[in-house]
Parts: C-alpha cells; sequence; structure tokens
C-alpha cells in the first residue's frame, strides 16, 4: 500500500504518526525567509507542547527558530533520497540547507521506508548520514533494529541532557569522531603488516623470486595498500557515495569489503581464485576515467599511476590473501 501513496498521503497515514510514537511535537511546513525566498522545511520539530506555544507567540524567523530543536524533510517512497548535484533537486542538499538557514545541527529525512538522521557538523555533509531501512526491521521483526531507530530518532534523543550542553546525539557524535581517530593510528601501526600480506600475494605463484623480484614485489605492494587506503578513504568521507542506493555502491570497495565480511561471519573458506582482485581492478579503471552515469568524474591517470601496469597484470592476488587484507583495513 505505501509505495502507492501520494507523498501527502504518506505523511498523514505513515509519518505524521511514526513522529507522534517517537514523541515529537511539531508542525508542518513552517516558511522562512531567507535572502529574498521564501523556505519551507516539512517539518519544525520541538522538545514539547511548550516550546510549541511558545514558538507561535514569536514575531520572526529568527526567534521562531529558537524554540525549534531540529528539522525534518518528507518524500514520497521510492524517490531517490540522494543526486549527483548540490542543488534542491538532491534531498540530501536540501535537508541540509533547511538545516543551515534555521540554525539547526540535526534534521531527519525520509521517504518512509528508510530514514536518515544528519548533522552539519559531519564534514561531508550530504553523504554522511545513519539510515534505517524501517520497512525491513518491521517486515522481517528485527527487535534489535526497532531499537537503534528508536533511540536515535526519539525526541529525547536530541534533547541536551540536565547539567550538559549535549544531548545524546551530540555525545554519540563525539565518540564517533574519537573512534575515527584511534582507527587512522591503529592503521598506521598495522600498515607494515598489510603490506606483508600483499607480497605474499603478489608473490604466491612465483618460484624462487630474486633480491630485484622481492624489491619489486615489496614496491607495488605499498602503492597497492595506498591506493586501496585512498579509495576508503574517499568513501568515508563521501567524495564516492556509497549509499546503498547509488548507481556507485555495487562497483564500491565497501561492498566488496561488506560482502568479504558476511563471507568471513559464515565461516566461508576463500579460494585461489582472484574474483576480488578483479573487481578492484575493474574498480581502479572506473576511477581513472569515471562513468558520468553514475555520477562518477574520474580522478584521472595521476591517482593510480604508481607501479608498473603489466606487474599488477601477471601477478593478481588470490582471494586467500587479498581478502583478509580488505577485512583487516575495513574492520579491524
Amino acid at each position: 500500500i505505501l509505495p502507492n501513496l501520494s507523498e501527502a498521503q504518506l505523511e498523514e497515514r505513515w509519518i505524521k504518526p511514526i513522529m507522534q510514537r517517537l514523541g515529537w511535537e511539531y508542525e508542518v511546513q513552517d516558511r522562512m525567509k531567507k535572502w529574498g525566498k521564501t523556505e519551507i522545511p516539512d517539518y519544525s520539530l520541538f522538545e514539547s507542547k511548550k516550546a510549541y506555544i511558545k514558538a507561535q507567540g514569536c514575531k520572526t524567523d529568527e526567534a521562531y527558530f529558537e524554540h525549534v530543536l531540529a528539522v525534518a524533510d518528507a518524500k514520497q517512497m521510492g524517490i531517490s533520497l540522494d543526486g549527483s548535484k548540490l542543488d534542491k533537486t538532491n534531498p540530501s542538499y536540501q535537508i541540509i540547507w533547511y538545516q543551515k538557514i534555521t540554525g539547526k545541527t540535526w534534521g531527519i529525512l525520509t521517504d518512509g521506508r528508510y530514514w536518515r538522521l544528519y548533522s552539519t557538523r559531519a564534514q561531508s555533509k550530504y553523504s554522511t548520514y545513519y539510515e534505517v531501512n524501517v520497512e525491513k526491521f518491521l517486515g522481517d521483526r528485527e527487535d534489535e533494529q526497532f531499537k537503534y531507530f528508536f533511540n536515535f530518532f526519539r525526541r529525547a534523543a536530541f534533547v541536551k541532557e540536565q547539567n550538559s550542553a549535549q544531548s545524546f546525539l551530540d555525545v554519540l557524535f563525539e565518540s564517533g569522531e574519537h573512534y575515527e581517530r584511534e582507527v587512522e593510528t591503529r592503521l598506521k601501526a598495522r600498515a607494515f603488516h598489510l603490506v606483508e600480506l600483499i607480497c605474499q600475494g603478489f608473490s604466491s605463484d612465483m618460484k624462487d623470486p630474486t633480491d630485484a623480484d622481492l624489491k619489486l614485489i615489496y614496491n607495488h605492494s605499498l602503492y597497492y595498500l595506498f591506493r586501496l587506503m585512498f579509495i576508503l578513504n574517499c568513501e568515508a568521507k563521501g567524495l564516492l557515495s556509497v549509499h546503498k542506493q547509488s548507481d556507485y555502491f555495487p562497483h564500491s570497495l565497501r561492498a566488496l569489503c561488506g560482502k568479504i565480511k558476511a563471507e568471513h561471519e559464515t565461516n566461508q573458506v576463500w579460494s585461489n581464485q582472484f574474483s576480488s582482485y578483479h573487481h578492484i581492478n575493474d574498480l581502479f579503471d572506473l576511477l581513472v576515467s569515471g562513468d558520468e552515469k553514475i555520477g562518477i568524474h574520474g580522478f584521472g591517470k595521476e591517482a593510480f599511476a604508481s607501479g608498473d601496469a603489466k606487474f599488477y597484470k601477471d601477478n593478481p592476488i588470490p582471494n586467500a590473501y587479498l581478502n583478509d587484507v580488505l577485512l583487516e583495513l575495513a574492520f579491524a
């Protein structure tokens, strides 16, 4: 039923009841004048009925939005929440815009199925978000996923704690930033171990390599690791869009790492085939030349110029080695 509803019907029958269950007081389509234009976020979200009543008595937009805790925007189910352009045809851009002009750190974007949480404090504001598929966890009765959704999107998560200038979400955000710095530090410490694993992969089919061969293997292992780290960093920072609705996602390193993690968790034994290596080589080619159809403009040859193309072609790394590298690089 839900995918067939118009945007207005979806809001009335699905999104508003969920907002109410999450504890929100809200006003629909509050208008705000900015630079001579009228901006209309779908929802202004309030901490309490008292805050809502106070806001109604304000004479200016600025005074009104001082009482607003967050803003939210709703789209018709099935409409992509992402776009290739940084303009108001892109729902992700639109919610961040509403947050900026109203001065709100947190915003919610939803099509009824996907619910996203955005922060203006994120480095890549338009592509960094927390997302939950409500339809999936309700259909599959995934109680743990429901708990995450409720705890992150409920009104109380946005309210600053007593005797603190931070809300539950603020604390989580800062913890995430701290964790990211720790991961980067640990990754630097693990780099030599990862290079060793890549060396083993490149040399797995070589018989009696010479000192010159070993030097070549080591140098190309360093180059290869730097390429992988470069791509993972671009994906993490939002330079490459890795949300599951994007056209790039199936080609991404994140998608491959997620598949490998799932195989690892089911104790799958990796073979000496080269499917992961071929996936990554195709990804290198895509990122060099780009593909406008999926919104990839390309980095040019310089980003992946290090090393000899013939070496990479002649010495593919088997899954049994490369998957361990990717697993440790992405999740350890």
